[in-house]
């Protein structure tokens, strides 16, 4: 109607044709580029509205995301190519070609806004302590994948002017293709999914992967790679489906549950060990532990004879167990390992403490082997010093 009114408006001032055709038509443009200039203020403005509005922390969170991310200009183009499409109709001479270029445009412009639609969900859904235990950065990947492939297609078509049905008609081949020249890009893609369906890896937990020299903090899952800060302060990239291929060790139920081992292997020298009798000195000091003197014997009778050894290994977990950082309810044992070693023998141990983080749990693994190397002076046993003693 707006258009129809121009034109007999500029028609009732008797320019000459030429003169009159260029007048129609810039004035036309005017309009559709006015049209296009109000609707970018009234997005502008609700955009203001909403981001002043913001008071919950989540609609908070999606509008700083959403000016990050460039919506607003995405939105205020898309609706720009569809005002221009709409008014096509205005320059009869030029409609379809005006009608095509726009489907490209909005094509293109459907792809940016589809990419920071779903950037913005995987910004907000960051923010739960849920994006941890269970990321979607993978399945937002594939969805975001899966979309561009529908709008390639039918861009494609409109180029070709076929229907969209004849490309999807060669997918086949093409499918077969491309798991050829991208199969390790596909193999981390299944892998990718399967982490995430599976709850294999987290977002923050500790993994150590010994073939591949890696051990670090889960940085970032992605569809087909995960990133693991080191320990160096290095940043691996590791193929999603490296997890799946070669065993992997995941420190996540050790921290979670405040259950960490610690192991420690001494090498006792064998000239070192000695008979000994179960004496009063002995049992006084020691006697914090009501029921050595009880163990001691039952030792003695299953053996025949008591040694300074057997001694350190019956004293040693009881002493670790007055750690008020070691778990009382998991295992404390000191035992001879049964592996052969040429190098004394080797007496190993073990307990659960609950300083699971680097520092705190070699600082108490740390205190344990030296509460082990005076006891063993205490007993009159001597280390091993020949080779590699200490094996951790």
């Amino acid at each position: 109607m707006i258009f129809e009114n121009i034109t007999k408006l500029i028609e009732s001032f008797g320019f000459i044709d030429s003169v009159e055709k260029i007048l129609i038509t810039v004035s036309k443009a005017l309009v559709v580029c006015a049209a296009c200039v109000i609707i970018c203020i009234v997005l502008g403005i609700i955009s203001k509205i909403i981001t002043s509005r913001a008071k919950t922390k989540t609609l908070k969170t999606i509008t700083k995301s959403a000016k990050e991310r460039h919506f607003l200009s995405s939105v205020s183009w898309f609706a720009i190519c569809v005002t221009i499409s709409s008014f096509a109709y205005a320059f009869p001479r030029y409609e379809s070609k005006i009608i095509k270029i726009m489907s490209y445009a909005l094509i293109f412009i459907l792809m940016i806004l589809v990419n920071c639609i779903i950037n913005i969900i995987g910004d907000f859904y960051g923010t739960k302590p849920i994006a941890k235990r269970r990321p979607i950065k993978g399945l937002l990947q594939i969805v975001r994948a899966l979309i561009f492939i529908v709008l390639t297609i039918i861009l494609i078509s409109l180029f070709i002017n076929q229907s969209p049905l004849v490309l999807i008609g060669g997918i086949g081949t093409f499918t077969a293709i491309i798991s050829i020249v991208f199969k390790d890009a596909l193999l981390g893609l299944v892998a990718g999914v399967q982490i995430t369906s599976d709850d294999l890896v987290h977002i923050g937990d500790w993994v150590e992967i010994p073939s591949e020299k890696v051990e670090g903090t889960v940085q970032d899952i992605s569809l087909i790679s995960v990133k693991i800060l080191a320990f160096d302060n290095t940043l691996y990239t590791i193929p999603a489906y490296t997890f799946l291929s070669v065993p992997f060790r995941n420190w996540h139920t050790v921290l979670n549950n405040k259950a960490r081992r610690a192991f420690r292997t001494i090498s006792v020298d064998v000239e070192s060990v000695k008979n000994i009798e179960i004496t009063d000195e002995l049992l006084k000091e020691y006697s914090e532990f009501e029921d050595l003197e009880e163990a001691l014997k039952t030792k003695k009778d299953s053996c025949g004879k008591l040694t300074n050894l057997s001694v350190f290994m019956e004293i040693l977990p009881r002493m670790i167990k007055k750690d008020p950082h070691v778990l009382k309810e998991k295992l404390v044992i000191c035992q001879i390992d049964d592996a052969p070693s040429n190098f004394g023998i080797p007496v190993e141990f073990f307990f659960f403490t609950d300083l699971t983080d680097w520092e705190h749990f070699s600082s108490i693994s740390a205190s344990k082997e030296e509460l082990a190397l005076n006891l063993m002076r205490d007993l009159g046993l001597k280390q091993y010093q020949s080779g590699n003693a200490l094996r951790k």
